[in-house]
């Protein structure tokens, strides 16, 4: 009867701590001191220096944004939350394994029990009631915390939020935006008087055209593997953690910018947002096929090749965030 007691009391433990409500968890980056709050209006946390929150929401509701207040304004400004696609396939089968394991235990009990009753020294009817009890209790802490996180909305329709978010507070307004045409006339204008000014070179080359130099000038210049993957280039990836299903990212967008003639700055923004805190430096180094190897200054386990069709494949097997280490995956095509 002491044994059926604490299996009892057990239950009721593992009924009240499966009730409970678990929440999602995810960075926001933005101004420090920023604050952050509910759709409601309840605050959440606040940015500190870094520049980024973790906050925690309640995964029995969606939220499809949070908002800022500016103090000086006073104004509220919502941010979107983006979500992405998660399987919960792992937490469905714990029901069923925990439920199974509850079932098989309450028949060894069961039939312990009726040992026990008929022979109360049974050894085989206490070890009955013993091994089913703790398979019992085994089930019911497997099976009956999943049934409760399965109830819940981002369990129900299979979502999480993305890792990483950003406020609205860091965007400017201008009073003044200069017609397309006004635009275009700006950046011709300073391109003529470029043209112009070159001309006084082009008389000098062509009064020494007459000297024996016993070589043809080329007028074209080699660009440097720096100047040759210079672009934007567009894509898809996904980020994994090890253990879990991968997360497909949003739109992919690559900036490669010229730094010298050797090293390139990459950019990689998310849904036009940047995925990393800063640009990273790469080395770059033509191969023979005509594709072109980058090199992580710090990180050389990263992988990046960019093909002579303009094709590209990315893998940094250590991204950071909120100090697990993610892979991150990209492959695309050259923009233009």
């Amino acid at each position: 009867m002491n044994i059926l007691s604490k299996i009892l009391v057990g239950t009721l433990i593992l009924c009240m701590l499966g009730s409970c409500s678990t929440t999602e968890k995810f960075t926001v980056h933005g101004n420090p001191g920023t604050k952050i709050y509910t759709p409601d209006k309840k605050e959440l946390d606040v940015i500190p220096q870094s520049g980024k929150a973790t906050i925690k929401v309640d995964s029995h509701a969606y939220m499809g944004y949070l908002l800022t207040h500016d103090d000086a304004l006073d104004q509220w400004v919502p941010f979107a939350l983006d979500v992405r696609k998660k399987s919960r396939a792992g937490t469905k089968a714990a029901v069923v394994a925990g439920y199974t394991l509850s079932t098989v235990g309450l028949i060894g009990m069961v039939a312990g029990t009726v040992a026990v009753c008929i022979d109360s020294e049974s050894p085989v009817g206490v070890i009955g009631v013993g091994a089913g009890g703790a398979a019992t209790l085994g089930g019911i802490g497997l099976g009956l915390p999943a049934s409760a996180r399965l109830s819940q909305l981002s369990y129900q329709y299979n979502f999480s939020y993305q890792k990483s978010q950003r406020t609205n507070t860091d965007l400017l307004l201008t009073g003044y935006v200069a017609p397309q045409g006004e635009q275009r006339q700006e950046k011709t204008t300073p391109a003529r008087g470029k043209a112009k000014s070159a001309e006084p070179a082009t008389d000098t080359s062509k009064a020494k055209r007459g000297a024996a130099t016993g070589s043809s000038k080329a007028k074209k210049k080699r660009k440097t593997a720096a100047e040759q993957v210079v672009d934007e280039y567009t894509g898809s990836g996904t980020l994994t953690l090890a253990g879990d299903s991968p997360e497909t990212l949003g739109d992919i967008r690559l900036v490669i910018s010229y730094v010298d003639n050797n090293t390139v700055a990459v950019e990689i923004l998310e849904d036009n947002e940047p995925f990393f805190e800063s640009e990273e430096l790469y080395t770059v180094k033509r191969n023979k096929d005509g594709s072109f190897s980058l090199t992580h200054k710090q990180i050389p386990s990263v992988k990046f090749t960019i093909l002579k069709s303009g094709k590209f494949d990315y893998k940094h097997p250590r991204v950071n965030i909120d100090g697990d280490n993610y892979t991150l995956t990209l492959t695309g095509l050259r923009a233009r």
